[in-house]
């Protein structure tokens, strides 16, 4: 992982690379280390999976996990890469 890179990016860059996670749309942010999670996925199991994904990384204080579990929620045709990594610097 590239030093330079800011905690949003570290935790929008584990959420589309984790294989379980990849496929729904779970977005992220960050107040000085508070990583708030939305979304929804299908499981609760999803859900606490991208919550103990992102409160193992460095300079995590907390994680607000605000995902919401619906069994209809589908996978997302094409996953989107954080838009931090679309964004030139």
């Amino acid at each position: 992982m590239n030093e330079n890179a800011s905690l949003q990016e570290i935790v929008e860059l584990k959420l589309v690379e984790d294989a379980s996670l990849a496929d729904y749309q779970i977005d992220a942010t960050n107040n000085n280390g508070i990583i708030t999670l939305t979304g929804e996925v299908p499981t609760e199991e999803l859900s606490q999976a991208a919550e103990t994904l992102i409160r193992g990384l460095a300079g995590v204080v907390t994680v607000m996990n605000e995902i919401v579990v619906n069994k209809h929620t589908g996978k997302i045709k094409q996953p989107r890469p954080p838009s931090s990594i679309l964004t030139p610097k």
